[in-house]
């Protein structure tokens, strides 16, 4: 899990075990966090597939599991 609030802080936890939670609050690495979840959030996604060629693209897994 990643939180992040700009100009406060940020904590980072792995909720898998051992569970392990760090708080950052230092300034720069609170806006390097921010930065990062703001690229990740507003960065431009690939091109939507469309509902034809999703299906052909499950079929062509399908086949590949069952020759498997």
């Amino acid at each position: 899990m990643l939180y992040a609030k700009e100009d406060v802080g940020v904590i980072v936890a792995k909720t898998s075990a051992p569970a392990i939670t760090f708080a950052i609050n230092q300034s720069n690495m609170t806006a390097s966090f921010w930065d990062y979840l703001h690229g990740y959030i507003n960065r431009s996604a690939e091109p939507q597939m469309n509902k034809k060629a999703v299906i052909r693209r499950f079929q062509s897994l399908i086949e590949q599991l069952k020759a498997l």
